[in-house]
């Protein structure tokens, strides 16, 4: 009947370590049920994160693209406003020598209007 009794407590006692056990398996298959839908959330994370990266790196590239685009048109500018003021400082001259040229017509003109009232004389 002693041999019973212990029989009958190392049974109760083997039967409490398989629940707990059964209940730490449970625990443990919760936390890493848990523990893989946080991978999951994580990894969806990462790939919103790695879409976005794309999109800046794109827009990046746009405004790299822009900021060359306008350099080169703003070198163009320059150069037309240079070629501009050499266009200007040539017709400045040219109008110049054309003002002399009209001086000279004129004196000319008077030269010979005083030679023709010379001979009408």
């Amino acid at each position: 009947s002693k041999a019973a009794a212990a029989l009958a407590a190392e049974r109760r006692f083997i039967a409490e370590e398989r629940k707990a056990s059964a209940e730490l398996r449970a625990s443990a298959e919760a936390a890493a049920a848990g523990v893989s839908e946080r991978l999951l959330q994580i990894e969806e994370q990462a790939q919103r994160l790695d879409a976005e990266r794309g999109e800046l790196a794109a827009a990046l590239q746009g405004l790299t693209r822009e900021r060359n685009n306008f350099a080169r048109e703003q070198r163009e500018a320059e150069l037309a406003l240079s070629e501009a003021k050499e266009l200007m400082a040539s017709a400045e001259r040219l109008m110049e020598e054309a003002r002399e040229k009209l001086r000279a017509l004129e004196a000319k003109e008077r030269d010979l209007e005083r030679e023709r009232r010379k001979k009408e004389r």
